[in-house]
């Protein structure tokens, strides 16, 4: 994603957490199946030793996988990953110490928007992007992707698709966040921990927010409203000494909520960005390159969770 959006700080949250991918409901560590797949057959026909860059990298998932492939086939090279959020690749080799060797073997680059990346060295051979290039200024992000590749270099990308069942999901958690919303739960505590409201009026107050959230449960499971109905009940019958001793804790959830929706506005607007722009990557071709395949992924047989492109700067 790119600094460019304004999403920043909500990826930064997000990726703090250790979470190799943005869909962990879906994947429980890193992409697999028939995404794998695509960035495996993307190592074939590279050098011995190449440069791949992976763009908007997150918390680097394409780029392990990148990696893993070319031990695999016993290549050299050098692996560059770069994002727009900060990252923290401490924590990541603390979460997943199975990987920590792979991820010494990649050069990890935060608070970097794509736009504007410039490599201490050459050229690239393969520019890697999954659910990224589409967050970034399509028309800059395309000219920097042309510069960026050695003559014969590729683009290969995993794009948003508007009409996978991702968007589903991604729709229905909205109307969660509008639920949240309209509770009134995290903006009263955040009151309460600013001092604007005292707790005697905030656990009245919640009274109503509780019970908006726990008819919303009813008629639908969320785990969002789970965690914010469970949150809401647990400070409205709190003791003050209790809510004193976890008034961080509290307040971390609030940041945590709030991060979660600027991502899910962030993913909305670029699928409803390509769902009215369809051809979007022909900006590519502006630029330059060459478009040589488009296919959709299709998640173990059937859920299309988006379309694969590869484009090639010409010799």
């Amino acid at each position: 994603m790119s600094r460019q959006n304004g999403y920043s700080k909500d990826w930064s949250a997000y990726w703090a957490s250790g979470a190799l991918t943005s869909l962990p409901q879906d994947f429980r560590a890193n992409y697999e199946g028939e995404i794998a797949e695509l960035w495996k057959d993307q190592c074939d026909g590279l050098p011995e030793a190449p440069r791949i860059l992976d763009i908007c990298t997150g918390n680097g998932a394409v780029a392990l996988l990148l990696a893993q492939c070319l031990e695999a086939a016993g290549l050299s090279g050098q692996i560059v990953a770069v994002d727009a959020a900060r990252l923290d690749t401490g924590q990541l080799a603390r979460r997943w110490p199975d990987l920590a060797g792979v991820l010494e073997r990649i050069e990890f680059i935060g608070q970097q928007p794509f736009e504007s990346f410039t490599p201490k060295d050459g050229a690239f051979d393969l520019l890697a992007s999954q659910y990224g290039i589409e967050y970034c200024d399509w028309a800059a992000a395309a000219e920097r992707a042309f510069s960026l590749l050695r003559p014969g270099g590729r683009l290969a990308m995993i794009n948003h698709a508007p009409d996978s069942s991702m968007l589903e999901t991604m729709r229905a958690e909205q109307r969660d966040y509008v639920v949240v919303d309209d509770s009134q739960a995290p903006k009263l505590i955040r009151r309460w921990l600013e001092g604007s409201l005292s707790l005697p009026d905030l656990q009245q107050r919640l009274g109503r927010a509780e019970q908006v959230l726990r008819q919303a449960l009813k008629r639908k499971p969320s785990p969002l409203l789970e965690q914010v109905w469970r949150s809401t009940a647990q400070i409205m019958r709190g003791s003050a000494r209790e809510l004193a001793a976890h008034r961080t804790a509290i307040g971390e959830f609030l940041d945590q909520v709030s991060a979660g929706a600027g991502r899910l506005e962030n993913m909305l607007r670029v699928n409803e960005a390509i769902e009215r722009q369809p051809a979007w990557t022909d900006v590519f071709v502006d630029a330059g390159l060459e478009a040589v395949s488009e296919r959709e992924i299709v998640y173990q047989g059937r859920e299309r969770v988006g379309c694969a492109r590869v484009f090639v700067r010409p010799d």
